[in-house]
């Protein structure tokens, strides 16, 4: 009979850790199907200006400066070379992530492989495996700003592994200690979690050598580098206007809101059945909540374990990781977050290492009835993961299911309700947002997306009302500032809008997209040329603001120097491949210069970067109609109509596609739908007169062109209220 022979140590080695790196790559390849979630990524990835092209002065900056009010150089450099390897395809982002979360894996494994007592590959293969295939590590692995985690990961078990090296090696122990400090800080200035990983130091040397003196000693470089990590961490939030508030824990309830935590995070790798992207903040009180009563229990239970573990150094280690390494999450120190599912990826370590201590060692025939429960968790585990993984495709999605699991999470309302706002979806989205301030008024982001969902609705003047109440909480920040000069310059409040945005750029002059607001000041006086002058002058202060260069786009474009225009556009994209509204805008141009399959393609670039783009996807089905190409406008139009069903320009589109097909009858209702949306639209009263005079009522469309003009008249347009003028008097040719 056949045999195969066994195994050499290598080969077995070699064969468990292939298995666990094929398990981790097949199991969270579903995150490269991911885009970039309205949650950071935007910031971090498609608008950080850090990740232009890289010079000496911009190389400092990655050291000297806070971005986004966080100090971590080490991982904003791991995305440069990415924008020029990837663009800002969000594949290469998440491919990026998945190599790095199987390198952590790799790492656990080799980990294990030396901490366990029987050093049996098999054995540290499932500790790796169980740990990689845990839906906690979703988040950092299916979130692309989530590579701060990954990173600071990485570099924490590399240091840890180059600790144990001088631990066994006899001679140069001095050498790898460096180098394990010198990476630990790297794992600090990628995130602050790495921080969590500082006392595992100390905690290896006590549970091998039981010197609690000699512990701290041999820590103590660790202990420094962390506390400096959440140092400069506490220093960025403070120093920052923009920051989210702290949450500050009293004294009298420190302990018990500490327990809840801990209880409630063991309860997230214990039953990860109601994992989300953010939690209400905990706040125990009397009557205490269950998760108080876990985490105390968990606490009793692993003060016994520390007594019971003297003897058994792996298990020793592995359980003061697991308490040690959740310690920023005790309230400890001030933070506007105390539990996140990735504040758990290094924590968890621990856990599953003693769970590895723990498992009996089978022997005979109990080897295969022992794979069977192993095989079957890890199945059941690889399937919650996969569930959480396509929660993180779409954003709306993600929130939604944070709001199932905490229907008063605030936080979550209000992410979710930016995300409905970016779709079009203006009334669902001003529906969270008041949802969100009943419940946490304080909070001055939600008074300010409220505001900017109003302004989407025309209602300016609840716009501004919410955005002073954003400034009245937040005056520091210069977002509140900008927002609200841009809803007093659309009211015609123009005077106190200069001085909002004066104020916008004193508090963050190294934001060029401030320095846009005098010049749009400029536009609304009619001022064309001097607001070209002005975002000339902004972009010799920031010549890559690929936002600055889409505003003078818009500006030329709006002046009739369409080639111009275009130039501008080009150099926008340049700057950012990923910016839809710029393709979408170049479209235009390339429409108007009467280049149909450039504008074609244009647009159609932007509905890759962004599917939901209701605006290009009218703009596409505009040009499709000139084409000739009907039944692609049609089924365009109409998407976009589902999309944003407020959009006058849509209708009009819709109205016009039937216009040129003869459809009069058809056509009216939509031109009459875009007049209703937006009285002072030119074209769509232009081509209701025309089609109501060719269908032989010459007095209707005179009413409907009087109206408009009355609009016109009535919001201070004359050059509108003139062009419907005109357009009546054909109007009333035609008629005769």
């Amino acid at each position: 009979m056949f045999s195969l022979p066994p195994l050499q140590p290598r080969q077995r080695f070699l064969l468990w850790g292939f298995f666990v790196l094929l398990l981790v790559l097949a199991v969270h390849s579903l995150s490269l199907g991911n885009g970039l979630i309205g949650w950071d990524d935007q910031a971090t990835i498609a608008g950080n200006p850090l990740l232009g092209r890289l010079s000496i002065p911009r190389f400092a900056q990655y050291f000297t400066a806070f971005y986004n009010y966080d100090y971590y150089p080490v991982f904003y450099l791991s995305l440069w070379p990415e924008r020029f390897l990837w663009g800002e395809n969000p594949f290469g982002h998440h491919l990026t992530n998945l190599l790095l979360h199987a390198l952590n894996a790799a790492l656990v494994y080799l980990l294990a492989l030396k901490l366990l007592p029987d050093r049996k590959p098999a054995r540290a293969a499932i500790v790796a495996a169980v740990w990689a295939l845990h839906p906690v590590a979703v988040e950092p692995v299916s979130w692309a700003t989530g590579r701060k985690v990954l990173l600071a990961a990485s570099f924490s078990l590399l240091s840890l592994h180059f600790y144990l090296r001088a631990e066994e090696s006899r001679g140069k122990t001095g050498r790898w200690r460096t180098a394990a400090v010198a990476l630990f800080s790297l794992g600090c200035l990628s995130n602050v979690a790495a921080a969590a990983a500082a006392p595992v130091f100390g905690a290896y040397e006590y549970a091998c050598r039981r010197r609690l003196g000699r512990a701290l000693v041999r820590s103590l470089p660790f202990l420094l580098v962390g506390i400096a990590a959440l140092f400069l961490k506490i220093y960025g939030r403070r120093s920052h206007p923009e920051a989210p508030p702290e949450i500050i824990w009293t004294s009298a309830r420190w302990l018990p809101t500490a327990l809840a935590v801990l209880g409630k995070n063991l309860l997230s790798l214990l039953f990860p059945l109601r994992l989300s992207p953010r939690y209400v903040s905990v706040a125990a009180s009397l009557p205490w909540p269950p998760s108080f009563w876990i985490g105390l229990s968990a606490a009793l239970i692993a003060l016994a374990g520390l007594r019971r573990c003297r003897r058994d150094p792996a298990r020793l280690f592995a359980l003061l990781w697991l308490l040690l390494a959740l310690a920023p999450t005790y309230g400890l120190f001030r933070h506007h977050i105390f539990r996140a599912d990735r504040f758990l990826y290094i924590p968890a370590v621990g856990l599953f290492l003693l769970a590895g201590t723990a498992w009996p060692k089978p022997g005979g025939r109990s080897r295969q009835w022992a794979a069977l429960p192993i095989a079957v968790f890890l199945l059941l585990e690889s399937a919650l993961t996969v569930r959480q993984t396509l929660l993180w495709r779409d954003t709306v999605i993600l929130w939604s299911r944070a709001l199932a699991i905490e229907p008063d999470n605030a936080l979550a309302l209000d992410y979710r309700g930016s995300s409905l706002l970016g779709r079009g979806r203006t009334d669902e989205a001003i529906a969270d947002f008041q949802r969100a301030i009943a419940l946490r008024p304080g909070i001055a982001d939600s008074h300010r997306n409220l505001g900017s969902a109003l302004i989407r609705k025309g209602k300016t003047p609840e716009a501004v009302a919410a955005f002073r109440r954003a400034v009245a909480i937040q005056p520091g920040s210069a977002e509140n500032r900008f927002r609200l000069a841009e809803a007093l310059a659309e009211s015609g409040n123009l005077k106190e809008a200069r001085g909002e945005y004066d104020e916008a750029i004193r508090l963050r002059p190294d934001r060029p997209e401030y320095r846009s607001g005098p010049a749009y000041l400029r536009e609304i006086e009619g001022d064309l040329p001097g607001a070209e002058k002005l975002y000339r002058e902004a972009l010799g202060a920031f010549p890559e603001s690929w936002r600055l260069h889409n505003l003078l786009g818009i500006n030329l474009f709006r002046q009739g120097r369409t080639a111009e225009a275009i130039a501008s556009y080009e150099e926008a994209l340049r700057l950012n491949p990923r910016f839809a509204e710029g393709w979408s805008n170049l479209g235009n141009a390339c429409a108007r210069s009467g280049d149909r399959p450039e504008a074609i393609r244009s647009y159609r670039r932007a509905l890759e970067i962004q599917p939901d783009f209701a605006a290009a996807l009218g703009n596409l089905g505009g040009v499709l109609s000139e084409e000739g190409r009907g039944f692609e406008a049609e089924k365009c139009l109409l998407r976009a109509r589902r999309l944003n069903p407020a959009s006058p320009a849509i209708a009009y589109q819709l109205g016009a596609l039937r216009f040129r097909a003869g459809r009069l009858p058809e056509a009216e209702p939509f031109f009459r739908e875009a007049l209703r949306l937006d009285p002072a639209f030119v074209e769509a009263a232009r081509s209701l007169a025309e089609t109501l005079a060719r269908l032989g009522r010459a007095e209707e469309a005179d009413r409907a062109l009087a109206g408009a003009i009355a609009e016109c008249r009535r919001r201070g347009d004359e050059s509108a209220a003139a062009e419907i003028e005109r357009a009546r008097g054909r109007a009333s040719g035609v008629g005769k």
